[in-house]
């Protein structure tokens, strides 16, 4: 006689086990390293002549899949209203983050981008701001956090 599938049987109680494990394990994927990048004033950065486009973050943790380390990340896109004052656009973003404690790391350091590095508990951070065109040509302001 072969058991059915039922109350109590392995197949559920397995099944069972591994929901919980995936359940514990998406709540230890968000960390410290999140959290500060998340409350530095640079991630909610606002000025006047650009608009929050687009947002997209990452926390930091290991994957459930892979068993990987993934890096805190967060990416903010900004229109700008008025093309002709982008390098303006771009100066004032540099001022707010050598203001916010954002050190210029002059090795990483292009014409295109300006990186910064800022000491958090756990190690550096990395800031970039840049000037970039869309698909249609139209600049816009980005700016990434990055563990």
């Amino acid at each position: 006689m072969s058991q059915t599938p039922g109350r109590g049987s392995p197949r559920r109680l397995a099944i069972g086990l591994l929901g919980l494990t995936i359940f514990l394990g998406l709540g230890a994927c968000g960390g410290e390293r999140s959290s500060e990048l998340r409350d530095d004033p640079m991630a909610g950065y606002e000025a006047a002549g650009i608009q929050l486009k687009h947002e997209s973050s990452q926390k930091d943790g290991k994957s459930l899949v892979t068993g990987k380390l993934i890096s805190a990340d967060i990416t903010r896109v900004y229109d700008i209203a008025d093309v002709s004052m982008s390098d303006q656009i771009l100066e004032g973003a540099i001022t707010a983050a050598e203001q916010a404690g954002w050190m210029v790391d002059r090795e990483l350091a292009s014409l295109s981008s300006t990186r910064f590095r800022k000491e958090f508990e756990w190690g550096y951070g990395s800031l970039r701001l840049s000037i970039s065109k869309t698909m249609n040509g139209k600049p816009v302001l980005l700016l990434g956090l990055h563990e």
